[in-house]
């Protein structure tokens, strides 16, 4: 990796290479889901949820109600997260993200009133 290369923020993966590793694990679970493959399908839902996990961290640790319970403010983002990648049913990660980004924050406004 050359030093130019822009890193994620909340992965630390080059941005090229993140981008790459959404495809796969969302192909991976089309595959899975169109072949009926529950212990795949579970596994890579799995893999997914971690990949994003970060992301939904962040989220969390930016939500007004971070300071005053911040463990309650991290599993309601894990949870959200969770749910998100359970429903959705799209390939594109980049909408994938924009709908788990609003499903996160939306938990986190509630929690937060």
């Amino acid at each position: 990796m050359s030093s130019s290369a822009v890193i994620d923020r909340d992965t630390h993966l080059p941005l090229t290479n993140r981008g790459m590793v959404a495809k796969r694990l969302w192909d991976a679970l089309l595959l899975a889901r169109s072949r009926n493959l529950p212990c795949t399908k579970a596994a890579v839902e799995d893999a997914i949820f971690r990949f994003y996990l970060p992301q939904a961290h962040t989220l969390a640790r930016e939500a007004p109600g971070w300071p005053t319970d911040p463990g309650a403010t991290q599993q309601a983002a894990e949870l959200s997260l969770a749910q998100a990648v359970l429903a959705w049913a799209g390939r594109d990660s980049q909408e994938f993200e924009d709908f788990a980004r609003t499903t996160i924050s939306c938990r986190l406004r509630r929690l937060c009133l």
